[in-house]
């Protein structure tokens, strides 16, 4: 603080011109003070993980799809590892920009990259969110990320987690089955698989999609399935994810 406050409070014990300091004058000094204290500096380190496009989530949340979520951006997260001072740019899910951070402005929260990126224009931390401006094709975007995870490594595992536990995660039932999703473990009727949701979507699968891995964590088999938050239905594709060829399992939730 600029001021001593504490000089000013024992100030009181005085009188000045035969009459005690009011306490409105205190008030006024602590006012003052407040609006000269020097913002605490920004730490780098204290920004990084990943971080979700709010706008995806708000779709995501509103559908129930990851596929709808996806036509909502381009830029559906955010990377950042502050031990290098590198920044990606999630695209689509399936590809990423990298930039190299040079600082961040301890005041105004601003990322200055050690480059111009064409892509990436603006990144600044405020309120809790990072704010970028992107460009896509001729267009300047606004897109604020919400941070999901300070941890930042194996970061599409993590997403995923996340995003199941909006949509995927929960038990599910009919007379002869119960379907239960867990983070990264789905039991199919007392068989135990790990899982992960398909969030990169290319135009010919038709339908949101998950895919079950063997027991080294590799693809096995990938379905379709679609839900209103009730119902829940699975539904068999062809090899090529291109097809729907069956309704599976109609369930609901529990």
């Amino acid at each position: 603080m600029h001021c001593e406050l504490l000089s000013a409070i024992e100030m009181t014990k005085y009188r000045h011109r035969g009459s005690k300091i009011t306490f409105l004058t205190i008030a006024l000094i602590f006012f003052i003070c407040a609006h000269n204290v020097v913002a605490e500096p920004l730490i780098g380190d204290q920004l990084g993980g990943i971080w979700i496009n709010k706008t995806y989530l708000s779709f995501l949340k509103e559908s129930l799809s990851f596929k709808a979520a996806s036509q909502s951006t381009h830029f559906p997260a955010l990377i950042y590892n502050p031990k290098i001072k590198e920044l990606m740019l999630v695209l689509n899910f399936h590809e990423g920009v990298t930039v190299k951070v040079k600082q961040i402005d301890s005041i105004s929260g601003a990322f200055i990259f050690e480059s111009p990126n064409p892509t990436l224009k603006s990144l600044v931390f405020k309120d809790s969110l990072c704010i970028a401006e992107l460009r896509h094709d001729s267009t300047i975007l606004k897109q604020e990320y919400v941070r999901i995870s300070e941890q930042y490594n194996d970061y599409y595992r993590q997403i995923g987690k996340f995003l199941a536990r909006e949509i995927l995660v929960g038990q599910y039932r009919d007379k002869n089955n119960v379907i239960v999703f867990e983070d990264e473990i789905s039991i199919w009727n007392g068989k135990k698989f790990k899982y992960k949701p398909v969030l990169s979507y290319v135009e010919f699968i038709p339908i949101d999609a998950f895919v079950l891995l063997d027991s080294n964590g590799h693809y096995s088999k990938i379905f379709g399935f679609a839900t209103n938050g009730a119902m829940f239905q699975i539904y068999e594709l062809d090899e090529n994810a291109k097809v729907i060829k069956a309704l599976l399992y109609d369930l609901t939730k529990k």
